[in-house]
């Protein structure tokens, strides 16, 4: 019963048909797919907000995803700031030396 109550939940969060819920399911763990990254998948898409900010990532056009993901990837080991300036844009600042 409790696959019945996670799938009711996971259709009605995605506004999915509960059977295109259930085939991407069968899928996933039925195919190549690894178990852990899965279930993995699956806690990180109960964070707050990170489902938004991943789909608000993927509609960027290509070229600015590239760039951010780049930049992001960069930033790794650093301090990364970011703040809304008095013209409501986003500015992103990296400090520190990265670590090496």
């Amino acid at each position: 019963m409790a696959r019945k109550s996670a799938s009711a939940k996971i259709a009605h969060d995605t506004g999915r048909d509960s059977a295109e819920v259930w085939e991407v399911i069968r899928t996933l763990v039925l195919g190549n797919a690894d178990h852990n990254r899965i279930l993995e998948l699956y806690y990180w898409s109960l964070e707050p907000e990170l489902l938004e900010m991943v789909r608000a990532y993927l509609a960027l056009p290509p070229k600015v995803q590239t760039a951010l993901a780049s930049y992001l990837a960069r930033s790794r080991a650093r301090n990364v700031s970011a703040k809304l300036d008095e013209r409501d844009r986003l500015v992103v600042s990296l400090t520190g030396n990265g670590g090496g």
